[in-house]
């Protein structure tokens, strides 16, 4: 679970959770950048793959990194408490998975809709 903290304005995610906790789901390497911190979305990297995300808590979540990276997915998924259900490549080859709890279904057909070819993933991110 997300480690949310109250500094002020309510309890979020803040950039330093949100590294200790992937670090605590094995990803030792993480590095999330406080200079990109935004409400819901963060950049960061593991090891040297690149990587953004943006999230709305217990909700959905989007990250994309440059190439793929399952155990930054399922790390994520871990953390999250919930499964992500899909991946695709962009058009300008980032790769990116998709986390819905509420409209996973109606989220795929809009993806198809717009010509995205998704993948559907199973648990923890796995295809």
């Amino acid at each position: 679970m997300e480690t949310l903290e109250d500094r002020g304005g309510g309890p979020k995610w803040h950039w330093d959770n949100v590294q200790a906790d992937l670090r605590k789901q094995g990803l030792p390497d993480v590095s999330i950048d406080p200079l990109t911190t935004r409400p819901n979305a963060i950049a960061g990297a593991n090891g040297d793959n690149r990587f953004f995300m943006t999230w709305v808590r217990d909700a959905l979540a989007l990250l994309t990194m440059r190439r793929w990276d399952e155990d930054v997915v399922a790390a994520l998924a871990r953390v999250l408490e919930y499964d992500p259900f899909c991946r695709y490549t962009t058009d300008s080859g980032l790769e990116t998975i998709e986390w819905d709890k509420e409209r996973a279904d109606e989220r795929l057909k809009e993806l198809h809709a717009d010509g995205v070819t998704a993948t559907l993933l199973g648990e923890d991110g796995r295809t």
